[in-house]
């Protein structure tokens, strides 16, 4: 991996919180781990439509799916956000179920290397890349 890396399909204020993007601006991209980043942009481009990580800058309502700070009370005290290892998202047009079904299903296509971990039983994606022996552990949040 490069030493530094910026999403191709996102912008840093789709991945943080408002606050934490009034602090930090464009310099963002350092909360993150490189693996999750790149899953990130291969996600969108497997895809090949939007995904929705966090929407505050429009007006809307999700601003923690992505890095999530540790005074947030939003998820579990060591959620994988909290180590910018982690995203929630919606992809335009698919189901949670049917996208969770693709990676499952393509497990091993580059797009999807890096994940190992996936939410279940929830309305949104949830990826991690944490450091396990499983290949994709699924989880309930």
């Amino acid at each position: 991996m490069n030493k530094f890396y910026t999403c191709r399909f996102f912008e840093p204020y789709e991945l943080v919180d408002r606050k934490t993007y009034a602090e930090f601006g464009i310099n963002v991209w350092f909360l993150f781990r490189q693996d999750a980043l790149i899953t990130l942009d291969r996600i969108r481009q497997y895809f090949g439509v939007p995904v929705i990580v966090n929407n505050w800058h429009e007006g809307g309502s999700l601003q923690f799916r992505g890095f999530r700070p540790y005074n947030e009370p939003t998820g579990a005290k060591y959620s994988q956000h909290r180590f910018g290892n982690g995203f929630d998202l919606d992809v335009a047009g698919i189901t949670p179920d049917e996208v969770r079904k693709t990676i499952l299903d393509n497990k091993d296509d580059p797009h999807f290397e890096l994940i190992t971990c996936l939410e279940i039983n929830i309305t949104w994606v949830h990826f991690d890349c944490r450091n396990i022996s499983e290949r994709i552990k699924l989880v309930k949040p």
